[in-house]
């Protein structure tokens, strides 16, 4: 197809999932990838572009391609403040998608959080629809928003809150499924996948995706 593709956070649980994904088909004849750190992945279309992501403008070129993956994402207590966090979650991920639109990027998919909304009660939810109303707003001709509940899957990092949910998480998956489906917990490659499929269908306008 001759299309490019960049992903930013390709060494978290999403984002590895989904450049394993992408490398997998010859959709994108180019995938760009921006980390703080190398990633082990292997292809021949893989470029990598390391960042601090404080000077997301070094590596502006890197988002000139159609499609632009953001699975950006920490957790309050890795961040270690709520200054950190939203640092992560919010000003590295609207600061990219300003710099991709100015590249003449088409599509930006970018995965946020089941319960996100800018007037949430709860902060972390906040900082997530504020995320998304601010992203919204940059006229792409495609953003799409995923909204996932708890992501199963294997990370490179651990984090033992998490761990001891993905126990229970499965069982759970199918109890939850119809009473409560979008909170149901979700296979980051799923999530993966369905980011991917939906870059290639090419729906014009703002789209929030929820039970995955």
């Amino acid at each position: 197809m001759g299309k490019k593709a960049c992903v930013l956070g390709a060494t978290g649980l999403v984002g590895s999932n989904l450049l394993s994904l992408l490398t997998s088909d010859q959709y994108y004849s180019t995938i760009h990838v921006v980390t703080r750190r190398h990633v082990s992945q292997q292809d021949v279309r893989i470029s990598q572009y390391i960042s601090d992501f404080n000077n997301l403008e070094t590596v502006s070129h890197a988002f000139a391609v159609h499609d632009v993956f953001c699975c950006l994402g920490t957790t309050m207590k890795k961040a270690g403040s709520k200054e950190a966090f939203k640092q992560v979650d919010y000003d590295y991920v609207v600061k990219a998608a300003k710099i991709a639109h100015a590249q003449g990027a088409k599509q930006f998919l970018v995965i946020s959080a089941v319960g996100a909304h800018p007037q949430s009660l709860f902060f972390y939810n906040r900082i997530k629809g504020q995320m998304e109303k601010d992203v919204a707003s940059i006229p792409f001709e495609g953003v799409h928003i995923f909204r996932p509940s708890l992501l199963v899957g294997q990370r490179d990092e651990k984090r033992f809150l998490e761990d001891i949910a993905q126990q229970c998480a499965k069982p759970l998956q199918y109890i939850l499924k119809e009473l409560l489906k979008k909170y149901a917990p979700v296979e980051a490659k799923h999530v993966a996948a369905s980011m991917i499929q939906t870059a290639k269908s090419n729906i014009p306008g703002i789209h929030i995706y929820e039970a995955l």
